[in-house]
């Protein structure tokens, strides 16, 4: 990552909802602005039940924020800056496009995180859920957990599709919420037993 963002300046984590894109940059941030320079995060949320209307004021304001954040930033220093957003599909595309010429005339770095491609950022990391990785944390999570713990695990994983989930972070807070339930009742070894 490191090497892809010091040759291009602007880089991207893509994935969809709730795949591990903000996980991931907390993880790389401290590696990346020891090699890059001082690590500045700005967060960009939205509501997305909003009204089409609230959307696009919350673009505009999305904006104002960055690029108030980016005038606040000195333009001749001898250390680059790594400016990162959180959420950069909020941005409008010319904000994106003053972001990423800011970064190439002042030679800081930018790092992004977005559900999809955007133009002119190299996409540096893609996140993606597979039941496999859901299987592997589950099992990382048993061995954390005493032996009633695992059984309830093991039942949950039972109950569950891995197939069909989309979105790791609500499926972490499902399985919150059907583990805190299971320890009021008693476990049963399969699904079917589950549910009578």
């Amino acid at each position: 990552m490191t090497t892809l963002l010091q040759d291009h300046h602007c880089g991207a984590i893509v994935g969809d909802h709730g795949t591990g894109k903000t996980t991931l940059l907390r993880d790389v941030t401290e590696t990346l602005s020891s090699s890059l320079g001082d690590a500045t995060t700005i967060l960009l949320s939205r509501d997305p039940s909003q009204s089409w209307w609230r959307r696009l004021w919350q673009r505009h304001f999305n904006a104002r924020t960055v690029l108030s954040h980016l005038q606040t930033c000195p333009k001749k220093r001898p250390d680059p800056l790594l400016i990162i957003v959180d959420g950069a599909e909020q941005l409008s595309w010319l904000a994106n496009w003053r972001l990423r010429r800011w970064a190439r005339r002042t030679g800081h770095f930018v790092l992004v995180t977005s559900h999809c491609p955007l133009r002119g950022y190299v996409t540096l990391f893609q996140t993606e859920v597979n039941p496999q990785m859901i299987s592997h944390l589950l099992n990382q999570l048993s061995k954390r957990t005493d032996a009633l713990g695992q059984r309830r695990i093991r039942q949950i994983m039972l109950n569950h599709d891995l197939d069909t989930v989309v979105n790791l972070r609500d499926f972490w807070f499902d399985l919150y919420d059907e583990y805190a339930k299971l320890g009021s009742q008693p476990l049963s070894t399969t699904p079917a037993e589950s549910h009578t």
